[in-house]
C-alpha cells in the first residue's frame, strides 16, 4: 500500500514531486481525533477546554496502519491533481488471512447537525457529508491502476463515520428524530453502531456509524 500511494498514484496523475505517507501503526486499543477541529472548538467554546479530544475508539489484535489522509492529500496542493473533498483517515491492515481497509471521517457535533436540517449550512447533515467525503477519497484512489486492485481485493471494505455527540441543551432533537427516517435507521441515533443500506458507497464498501464512546472492533468481520 505504501508504495502504491507514494509512487504509483503520483505517477498516474503526472506528479513528479516526492510524496510521503503520513501513517502510524497501532495494535490494541487507541483513539482517533480531528486535531484541527478540536483546536477550533476549544478556542470558540472555553467551557470545552478540558475535553480529551477523542472521537472514535478502535481495538485491534493485529497491526493496523492509520494514514492521516488529510495530511497525505495536502501534499498535492498546487499540482495537477484537483481534489474537491476527502475524508480524515484511511485505515488498512496486511493480514495474510484476509486484508481489510476503511475510510474514516469524524465529527464532534450535536445530533441536530448530524441529521438533515434545513437551517444548517449543510442541510443534508454531517453524516451525509462524511459519506460524500469518504466516497470521494475512495474514488480518487480507484482511478489508479494496481491501487484499485489492491483496494477492491480486500476481504473487508468499510466506510466509518465516527461521531462524538456534542452536548447542546438549547437545541431540540425533534427534527433530528424525524429526519432519521431518511436514512432508514431508528430515531435519535441511540444505537452505538448503525449500519445503513441507504448510504451506499458502492464497490463492496459498508457504511457504518460508530457513536462515542463505543469501541469499534477492527478484527470482527462484518
Amino acid at each position: 500500500m505504501r508504495q502504491l500511494l507514494t509512487e504509483r498514484l503520483p505517477q498516474h496523475y503526472g506528479i513528479s514531486k516526492q510524496i510521503y505517507l503520513p501513517e502510524q501503526l497501532y495494535t490494541g486499543q487507541f483513539s482517533l481525533s480531528d486535531s484541527s477541529a478540536c483546536i477550533s472548538c476549544k478556542t470558540q467554546f472555553t467551557d470545552r477546554a478540558s475535553c480529551d479530544e477523542q472521537v472514535m475508539y478502535i481495538k485491534t489484535g493485529i497491526q493496523l496502519h492509520i494514514v492521516d489522509f488529510e495530511a497525505y492529500i495536502r501534499q498535492f496542493s498546487g499540482t495537477a491533481l484537483k481534489i474537491k473533498q476527502h475524508c480524515d483517515y484511511m485505515l488498512y491492515d496486511e493480514n495474510e488471512s484476509g486484508r481489510a481497509i476503511a475510510f474514516c471521517d469524524l465529527t464532534c457535533s450535536a445530533e441536530v447537525h448530524v441529521e438533515p436540517n434545513p437551517s444548517d449550512s449543510y442541510s443534508l447533515g454531517k453524516r451525509f457529508k462524511a459519506f460524500e467525503q469518504m466516497k470521494s477519497a475512495l474514488e480518487l484512489l480507484l482511478d489508479v491502476d494496481l491501487l484499485n486492485v489492491h483496494i477492491l481485493t480486500c476481504q473487508q471494505k468499510l466506510a466509518l463515520f465516527g461521531w462524538r455527540e456534542k452536548e447542546n441543551k438549547t437545541e431540540k432533537k425533534d427534527r433530528a428524530e424525524e429526519s432519521m427516517e431518511v436514512f432508514g435507521v431508528t430515531p435519535a441515533s441511540t444505537a452505538s453502531v448503525i449500519y445503513t443500506d441507504t448510504l451506499v458507497v458502492g464497490y463492496g464498501f459498508i457504511f457504518i456509524q460508530i457513536k462515542h464512546p463505543t469501541v469499534f472492533e477492527w478484527d470482527k468481520r462484518i
